[in-house]
């Protein structure tokens, strides 16, 4: 397999290039590593996957660029013959959305149809996007792929409209074209924006857990090797047709029980900060997890504690220690998304 892993830099991006280096890939990332959040994490990520690389003996390389340059995306298509590509570079989070609509436009929706253009001109055995469980929007769960989208915010409809343009390049161009609705990934290497890690950042140094709402809101929390273990087994899918699957655990926890969670493997108590409701989140999130099951062999491993221990142990790894690394944090997380 000849790799593109875009977004390569980030979160599950840098844990998919590692995997798929693992079981004999030759993989190319390409990130841009905008300002989204630190770039310094993301170049922290690519020296890892180089790490991986280079202990394996592996064929790796980073190209840092945009998505969306159609010259850059042929020079490396014609040099690399692609036969996969992992399509992940977009911007997250519902909230930022909500101030930064067209962005997220330009980015998320322009950069896929960008990269469809490029295997369109190039060709690739099968194309695999990442899409988001918010493009269901608000209804009761456990949320099945035949549901049609309603998304509640500028991100959500931006992953929404990006699967429609997947759809429609798969009828053009008889290719392979997998969607995967991820389900609230996290773990070691996640943006410091997102919900876990700002909740452990807060109670190692301290400081009391903000929590929008009542705290009763229900997330389906995937731990990334999970997620990671779900898109190679969707890059190795054979076939030529459309295909959307949802990526989570299965077991949605609400907001207290999470934090209840976190504090039982930080062995501390954590203090709440109550806060009104967000806007353009949903109540609620639930995988139904049977159409990955049954097509991708797709089972969740890992327990919410097991994901938030091994979490933890990765913070306490960091440079400095985890009272250096959670002031650092808590001082970038004012005002950031919380999904």
């Amino acid at each position: 397999m000849r790799l593109l892993v875009t977004g390569g830099a980030g979160f599950i991006g840098s844990h998919l290039a590692e995997y798929a280096l693992a079981r004999g890939a030759e993989v190319v990332v390409l990130d841009a590593l905008t300002a989204n959040y630190e770039p310094a994490l993301k170049r922290h990520n690519v020296k890892a996957v180089r790490e991986t690389a280079r202990r394996l003996g592996a064929s790796f390389r980073f190209v840092r660029g945009d998505v969306r340059d159609a010259a850059l995306l042929d020079r490396l298509f014609a040099r690399h013959r692609f036969t996969h590509v992992a399509h992940l570079a977009a911007l997250p989070g519902v909230r930022p959305s909500l101030a930064a609509p067209r962005r997220y436009l330009e980015i998320n929706v322009g950069g896929t149809v960008a990269l469809l253009e490029a295997v369109r001109r190039h060709g690739a055995e099968r194309v695999v996007i990442a899409s988001s469980s918010s493009v269901y929007g608000a209804r009761p769960g456990p949320w099945s792929e035949s549901l049609p989208p309603a998304p509640l915010s500028p991100y959500a409809a931006s992953k929404a409209a990006a699967e429609q343009y997947a759809l429609t390049y798969q009828r053009l161009l008889g290719i392979g074209v997998t969607c995967l609705r991820y389900f609230t990934v996290y773990g070691p290497r996640q943006r410091p924006d997102m919900a876990i890690a700002r909740f452990t950042a807060h109670a190692l140094a301290g400081r009391p857990v903000p929590v929008y709402g009542d705290g009763n809101s229900r997330r389906d929390y995937t731990e990334v090797s999970d997620a990671v273990r779900g898109t190679w087994a969707a890059l190795c899918e054979p076939g030529t047709d459309f295909r959307v699957y949802n990526l989570g655990s299965g077991r949605p926890v609400t907001l207290h029980e999470l934090i209840a969670a976190l504090g039982r493997v930080l062995r501390r108590p954590i203090a709440l900060e109550p806060q009104p409701p967000a806007p353009g989140d949903a109540p609620a999130t639930w995988a139904d997890l049977s159409l990955a099951r049954q097509r991708l062999g797709y089972e969740p491993r890992v327990s919410l504690e097991q994901g938030l221990a091994r979490y933890v142990t990765w913070v306490c790894g960091q440079a400095g220690g985890p009272d250096s690394l959670a002031s650092s944090r808590s001082a970038a997380f004012h005002g950031r998304d919380l999904r």
